[in-house]
């Protein structure tokens, strides 16, 4: 073969090729690249095998008092060949033969690779363990035959070539073509070139920030780099160009000997600003990419979302089915991320007549379900259960209690049809299915705030149940070619108190061996906690960022399935319930909870942030707060003459039950920029605030708020007349995104001190929905300032736009728009 290909390019390049070769092989290749050279070592100049078990063929007749046949060792070759083992041109041939520390593809048990008897023999020579055994005995029998070789394991690294293996191959191979002599190379681990972006990229960025660590074991043998340095490069794609790349970066693109160690972060400059769905790789090049880390900047409307389900009022029931009403209400906020339920349907979706479902797969045939997942979302996150003989006996949660091998079976099943149907209805549709339950921790307690820790025997059930949904998809992904993702998240609820207290919750129990897609963090627990904490700014967002974090900690790491979805470096983790009820816990502290956990779970990079709810579904009946009820449209219609009205429900909404936009709509419009023509928002920074226990002593300091102006009446203006919000009644006043209080009475007036623990108060202006078509051209202000009086900044839409400065007396203070 290689004089057929020589003759070859004489015959037409008129070159004089040397009759040796260099050879490279992985797996099955790198076995016999290794004993190629062994059976014709004059015709190999430099041989590179990776993955070959720990059974590199042993130049020897005997080991061990063992006779080796081929291909274990050299006794029988002349028999098989007809030539003897040139012993000294294999002894002068440089050999690179390598194994991954965590490869666990080995061939000894496979019938074609050995038959029994070479088996037997192989294991009796080289032993069992790839990496301690094996190796260690080729390493010794090399060792003493003198062979030019160099035999090493790669920490952290499977059956594969990564990039920093092909760098070593690649300077194995140039070192002896330069020459003669055989000299080992200064082996690279990747594990330790550690690259990650400092800060995650985002749509229109046009610089990132990257941090990078490279250990000494990288210069372990003492040896330079090829061209003294390594470079910083990036380019878009999930790999680095060799040639030519995307981007060209401004700044400290090298890394010379001297910096090395090095742990540091370095921001570098684009040539253009990046855009939403760009996949994004940085990488450090030693003449060949040793390693790179890639991120998708998706878009926020492919992230930011919100839950509908279990409305308790509605609004165009001549239009929509009541699943369609709300996403239909999600998408005109501009999100692209729907989450429902597939299960109870009866109950969680009133205001429809619903036939009964024997499975999944009737659920998402139904109309109404149709209809939703051909709307303009990309991505949908779904609490399922199936229907199973176990379900429709002993309730959804069955498992919790019981799960044999025939309810496994039935789980694993219907997971398959229903990923099956999924993949092949929308291919070509490109959306993300996520498949997830409702709060797992409530779930395995036996309801929502039973107290911990989980019974041993009920995590293991569970563990089955969560496998088998698992299997069932993955089933379906590996049987349909399709590009709809359906992915399998577990969701928890209960975490704080397994971090902090150490009690028994799935996060520090079963989690790290749950083989799931995601983890979907339903968090209430996190919510008050992180809203309250006096440094709101640094403690309260750090606790999100920090909880995520101790969850992917505890989570399995992304499978190949996940990073072909979100990228090499996706995370696992995302909140999938957030927000707190107006009505318990007041518009100031609710938008607290919502902001912060929307914003840093965004920048921690979760690949979806999901709100509660698009509609209210906890709805006040006779004193009780009702969520689920099967007669829930009979008590309505009993109760309410015309729906539930504000006082009615408890506060989890983007439009409100009078059909309004509430706060947190505007908040997210502001996220997602979209309706930028439905509001201003207006903000008032002050230059400081007073303890409310300065003025009263009675009030604790651990309690006190801080003020700044008590607002009593707030009007937009015309050129023709002013326009009046009634402040302290949520029915008729502009939305609040921070620094408002819950009303107060100041003599027969009504009224909301500004301030807050951020100091500063941002309103949301309307400028649509009004009773005019004029424009407005300003805000009135008519307040009380704490005493002392107070300054504050005025911006409009995040510009800067006046100063305002209260003296201590009420007045009427006018803001251009």
């Amino acid at each position: 073969m290689i004089d057929h290909f020589r003759a070859s390019l004489a015959q037409s390049l008129d070159y004089d090729s040397p009759p040796e070769v260099h050879m490279d092989g992985f797996g099955a290749a790198g076995n016999f690249t290794n004993r190629f050279t062994a059976l014709h070592p004059d015709r190999v100049a430099c041989a590179t095998a990776g993955g070959i078990n720990g059974t590199a063929i042993l130049p020897v007749r005997e080991y061990d008092g063992r006779t080796l046949r081929y291909q274990v060792g050299i006794t029988d070759l002349e028999d098989l060949t007809g030539s003897t083992f040139d012993r000294n041109a294999w002894q002068e041939t440089p050999q690179f033969l390598y194994l991954g520390a965590e490869d666990e593809s080995d061939t000894i048990p496979s019938d074609t690779a050995w038959n029994p008897e070479l088996r037997e023999l192989a294991l009796e020579v080289y032993g069992r363990d790839m990496q301690k055994d094996r190796m260690s005995v080729c390493r010794e029998v090399y060792e003493r035959a003198e062979a030019n070789a160099q035999l090493p394991v790669y920490e952290h690294t499977g059956h594969e070539v990564p990039n920093w293996i092909r760098r070593d191959i690649y300077q194995f191979h140039n070192q002896h073509i330069r020459s003669d002599e055989f000299r080992p190379i200064r082996v690279r681990n990747g594990d330790n070139i550690g690259l990650k972006f400092a800060e995650r990229p985002a749509a229109g960025d046009t610089e990132v920030t990257v941090s990078i660590d490279i250990s000494e074991y990288l210069l372990g043998l003492g040896q330079p780099f090829s061209d003294g340095s390594l470079s910083i490069v990036a380019d878009t794609g999930d790999s680095i160009g060799r040639r030519e790349r995307e981007f060209t970066l401004s700044g400290p693109t090298s890394i010379s000997m001297d910096d090395l160690p090095a742990e540091q972060t370095r921001t570098f400059e684009l040539d253009r600003s990046l855009n939403a769905g760009d996949e994004l790789t940085f990488g450090i090049v030693d003449g060949e990419v040793v390693t790179e880390v890639t991120t998708i900047l998706r878009a926020i409307e492919n992230r930011l979302g919100a839950t509908h389900v279990g409305s308790k009022y509605r609004f165009h029931a001549d239009e929509y089915d009541i699943v369609n009403e709300g996403a239909a209400a999600l998408e005109n906020v501009g999100s692209r991320v729907f989450k429902g339920w597939s299960y109870g349907i009866e109950k969680q979706y009133p205001f429809h007549d619903w036939p009964e479902f024997d499975s999944q797969v009737e659920v998402f045939k139904s109309d109404p379900f149709r209809e939703l997942l051909n709307r303009e979302f990309n991505a949908y996150v779904f609490n399922s259960t199936a229907y199973t003989s176990g379900a429709q006996k002993h309730g959804w949660g069955y498992f919790v209690s019981r799960f044999n091998q025939d309810h496994e079976t039935e789980v694993v099943q219907s997971y398959e049809r229903l990923t099956r149907y999924l993949l092949e209805t929308y291919d070509g549709t490109g959306i993300e299915i996520v498949l997830s339950n409702w709060e797992g921790d409530w779930l395995l307690a036996g309801g929502g705030g039973k107290d911990g820790p989980i019974d041993p025997d009920t995590l293991q059930r569970a563990k089955r149940w969560w496998s088998a949904r698992q299997r069932g998809i993955e089933r379906a992904r590996q049987a349909v070619e399709s590009d709809v993702a359906v992915l399998h998240a577990v969701e928890i609820n209960r975490v704080l108190e397994a971090r902090e207290d150490g009690i028994n919750w799935i996060v520090n129990t079963i989690l790290p061996d749950l083989p799931v897609d995601l983890v979907a963090y339903s968090a209430w627990d996190l919510c008050a906690t992180a809203a309250n904490m006096k440094t709101f700014e640094t403690d309260g967002r750090d606790l999100v960022s920090n909880t995520l974090s101790y969850i992917e900690n505890q989570s399995p790491n992304a499978n190949e399935y996940v990073k072909s979805v979100y990228g090499a470096n996706a995370r696992v983790v995302f909140p999938s319930e957030y927000g707190l009820p107006i009505r318990q816990n007041g518009i100031d502290e609710a938008m607290r909870a919502t902001r912060v956990v929307t914003e840093e779970a965004l920048d921690w990079g979760s690949p979806y942030v999901l709100f509660w709810q698009t509609y209210d579904n906890e709805v006040i009946i006779d004193g009780e707060v009702v969520s689920l009820d099967p007669r829930i449209e009979q008590r309505l219609e009993s109760t309410f003459k015309n729906g539930p009205g504000l006082d009615d429900v408890m506060g989890f909404y983007l439009i409100r039950p009078d059909g309004a936009r509430a706060s947190t709509w505007y908040y997210f419009a502001e996220q997602l920029e979209t309706n930028e023509e439905a509001f201003t928002r207006l903000e008032l920074r002050y230059d400081s605030l007073r303890l409310e226990s300065d003025i009263n002593p009675d009030i604790p300091e651990e309690h006190a708020r801080k003020l700044g102006l008590a607002c009593f009446r707030m009007g937009l203006v015309t050129s023709t007349e002013e326009y009046q919000f009634d402040i302290g009644d949520l029915r008729n006043e502009p939305a609040y995104k921070r620094g408002v209080y819950e009303p107060g009475q100041w003599d027969t007036e009504q009224f909301r001190w500004f301030g807050g623990i951020e100091d500063a108060t941002t309103i949301y202006i309307p400028t649509t929905a009004l009773d005019t078509a004029e424009e407005i051209e300003a805000v009135s202000i008519t307040g009380q300032p704490v005493e002392g009086g107070i300054n504050a900044e005025v911006y409009i839409d995040g510009k800067y736009r006046d100063s305002l400065s209260v003296d201590d007396r009420r007045g009427r203070y006018t803001i251009d728009l």
